[in-house]
Parts: structure tokens; C-alpha cells; sequence
């Protein structure tokens, strides 16, 4: 006998899957893990790796309100990115197992020729100012059945911030 959790996972993602098949979501959401080939960030080549995110994952500017109440964890331009499931074994449905785990949401960063990029894009000719690369500020956790990303744009040449921890 399944949990509730274990029950209700695959159809919250499923609702994404009609989303993305619909191609409704006014902005794409991508992690990139960039490899450089020269051991070192931002020299000399590089590679990446992508993880989609379900385009039914809304992102959305967070609230002034939100902002004071933070303690200075957050600062105006910050996104929230989110609901987004966390793994689950049962079947969604295309018949495989779904959502994500901490480690895919927030990878870790073992040495100094990989960086961590968490890229918006617009679609849809939508404006919201959003496109561009990010650095992970926040992965909140305030229930078992959803995560959220808080991201910051990032600087020219920056490297990216370090986390707020789960």
C-alpha cells in the first residue's frame, strides 16, 4: 500500500507533463552544469550539461514584502521558481518514474572547473525581463510533496553565490 505522497506525486507531475505538451509555460527554466577545460572557471573551454526543468514550473519576481522579511537573504530582482516535485518511484505519465532530488536541484560543486548556471529564457515573444543565467540564492523545502529555487541574476564574470542550506 502506497502513501499519500508516493500517491499524489505522479499526477501533480503529470499536470506538468500537459503543460509542457501544450507548450503554455511563458518561461523555460534549465540547470547548467558547465565543465572548463582548463581546470579553472572561465578559462578556456567549456562544456555543459542540462537538466530541463517541467515547463509547468512557475517563476515569478518575489514580493517586497517577502524581500524585508528575509533578513537580507533575498534582494529585489530575486526569482522564485517553483512548485517542482520532488523524485518519486511511482509511474507518471509516459510510464517512467518523475520528479527531482536535492542533488540534481542543487549539484555539487567539487572543484574549481565546474560551475553551477541556472538559466531562464522567455518563450512565446513573452517580456518579462527574466532571460539570463542565475546563481542558486535558496532550495526551500516546506513540505514534503514540493520544492522551490530561489535564484539571482547573475553578474558579468561573477561566480555564483554560495546557497542558503535546506
Amino acid at each position: 500500500m502506497s502513501t499519500f505522497r508516493e500517491a499524489i506525486l505522479p499526477a501533480l507531475s503529470s499536470i506538468n507533463g500537459m503543460i509542457n505538451a501544450l507548450d503554455l509555460a511563458p518561461t523555460d527554466l534549465k540547470i547548467v552544469t558547465r565543465k572548463w577545460s582548463s581546470g579553472t572557471r572561465h578559462e578556456g573551454t567549456f562544456g555543459d550539461e542540462y537538466l530541463q526543468i517541467p515547463a509547468g514550473t512557475m517563476v515569478e519576481e518575489i514580493g517586497n514584502r517577502e524581500i524585508a522579511g528575509s533578513g537580507g537573504d533575498y534582494v529585489m530582482g530575486d526569482l522564485r521558481c517553483g512548485p517542482i516535485y520532488p523524485y518519486f518511484k511511482g509511474q507518471c505519465c509516459d510510464g517512467e518514474p518523475g520528479g527531482f532530488t536535492v542533488e540534481q536541484l542543487q549539484p555539487r560543486v567539487e572543484d574549481e572547473s565546474t560551475e553551477t548556471i541556472y538559466r531562464c529564457a522567455q518563450k512565446h515573444g513573452l517580456g518579462t525581463g527574466w532571460s539570463g543565467d542565475y546563481s542558486l540564492v535558496a532550495l526551500e523545502r516546506e513540505d514534503p510533496l514540493e520544492f522551490f529555487l530561489v535564484i539571482r541574476r547573475l553578474v558579468e564574470a561573477q561566480d555564483p553565490i554560495p546557497p542558503i542550506g535546506l
